[in-house]
């Protein structure tokens, strides 16, 4: 998808109008060609260029980048932007999945095993003890029940585990922010949402801004957009901010941006720059937000490793302790 918006950018700084590009596109691979078989009718039926990528079901984000682009009049900018956010999503699904695949196989090796020893091996244990009269001790009796109960909990987790994960893909396609934002209400998750939202809203508003639209206008389509999930609060910053209240004021009593954007916003308001901190606060979260997810990445392999070596601790102990109490009892 990136290099079809890359494309288009190109040809469009190139002075090509928008159905001259579609037209050129139309040409080049089957996927980028039906791209732009499909946006050149929806052009040319007066439809704006928008509302033909949400048919082709590019992410909710590129559509209101390009819609952004469309209301700025820098379209070639929009679709650099979303080109690059998608390259950049890319990059980081791919890192995700190259750190993930190695700790993800040896865990499902690690639970196929352990629920191996608690319902196969463990059982055949605790009949041996019975058809030899041998008296369990204290340890190897906890032992069995916890093989008991590994061997019936285990499979109902991984299952509510699996019926978890599709809820919460379920309710974050069908967009509803609120229920997806519960699990952030507290510590670190909700400072990281915070980060987020703020990238989010600045990066919205620096474009407008600098796309030459004047503050109100600029946060009226912000609460159109409903920029960062916060289409509630952007609205009632619209109102205040149409009141003649200031921006950094109504952001501080209507919002949970943090402190460093308001008191930014303040300055910016009485030096006449507010474009311009606009992006330098957008380009700021930017970075912290790539520097935390580079920490979480560092952090995800070392952690899930030390998480395996339990598990298969666990279950060497649950298998050997058995075992060896057994020929003690023999012997």
């Amino acid at each position: 998808m990136e290099y079809f918006l890359s494309d288009l950018s190109d040809l469009l700084q190139a002075g090509i109008d928008i159905d001259a590009a579609l037209c050129a596109l139309s040409s080049r691979a089957i996927k980028r060609g039906s791209f732009a078989n499909v946006l050149r009718e929806r052009v040319r039926q007066g439809q704006s260029l928008a509302s033909g990528f949400s048919v082709l079901s590019f992410p909710d984000i590129i559509v209101r980048i390009l819609r952004l682009g469309e209301w700025t009049g820098d379209l070639s900018h929009a679709l650099t932007k979303a080109a690059h956010y998608l390259e950049i999503k890319r990059l980081r699904r791919e890192r995700l999945v190259r750190v993930l695949s190695y700790p993800m196989v040896l865990t499902i090796f690690c639970f196929a095993v352990t629920q191996l020893l608690a319902s196969v091996v463990l059982p055949e244990f605790y009949h041996m003890y019975e058809s030899l009269g041998v008296p369990l001790s204290k340890s190897t009796e906890l032992l069995f029940y916890l093989g008991r109960v590994i061997a019936w909990g285990l499979p109902r987790m991984l299952i509510a585990l699996i019926v978890l994960c599709i809820v919460f893909v379920v309710l974050y396609r069908s967009k509803r922010a609120k229920m997806i934002q519960l699990p952030f209400s507290h510590g670190p998750l909700m400072r990281w949402f915070t980060l987020l939202q703020a990238k989010q809203s600045m990066e919205v508003l620096a474009f407008l801004l600098q796309g030459g639209l004047d503050l109100l206008t600029s946060l009226t389509y912000m609460a159109e957009m409903n920029s960062a999930g916060l289409a509630s609060e952007w609205s009632l910053v619209v109102h205040d901010v149409s009141l003649g209240m200031s921006l950094s004021e109504v952001l501080k009593d209507r919002t949970a941006l943090p402190q460093l954007i308001i008191d930014t916003l303040e300055m910016a308001e009485k030096t006449g720059d507010l474009p311009g901190s606009a992006h330098r606060l957008s380009s700021y979260y930017t970075r912290t937000v790539d520097q935390k997810t580079e920490r979480f990445f560092h952090l995800l392999e070392p952690v899930s490793t030390a998480i395996l070596g339990l598990i298969i601790g666990f279950a060497t102990l649950l298998f050997m302790l058995p075992m060896m109490n057994l020929i003690r009892q023999l012997s």
